[in-house]
């Protein structure tokens, strides 16, 4: 998997989630585009390539994935390419939120692999 081009799916208002998933991207050997769920337009779609892989990353707000990222994210069709979640949180259990990410990236077509 040296091919094509990771996509950086990130919802991170303070920047926190961003440094990790640039940090986590740095080590890999794709090329990154990154996607901002802070700033996405509405109704703007964006399906992933054939030889495209996700890296998702939310921050965990009281054990739970933030509503909007999540309504976000629904912009996105996986292509039931591979990807990997990754959740961030500070001074607190992220206790489902995996889980629920994991859910809510599979509904949209991505196949977690990590």
């Amino acid at each position: 998997m040296t091919k094509g081009t990771l996509r950086i799916i990130c919802f991170s208002p303070t920047g926190g989630t961003e440094k990790v998933l640039r940090a986590a991207a740095a080590g890999l050997p794709f090329k990154p585009v990154f996607h901002d769920l802070c700033v996405a337009a509405p109704g703007h779609a964006i399906r992933l390539g054939l030889e495209d892989t996700a890296l998702i990353g939310m921050p965990v707000f009281a054990g739970r994935l933030p509503p909007f990222a999540a309504e976000a994210l629904s912009r996105f069709h996986g292509n039931n390419r591979p990807t990997v979640l990754m959740v961030v949180y500070g001074n607190r259990e992220y206790e489902d939120a995996l889980i629920e990410l994991r859910d809510l990236a599979e509904s949209r077509g991505f196949v977690p692999v990590a």
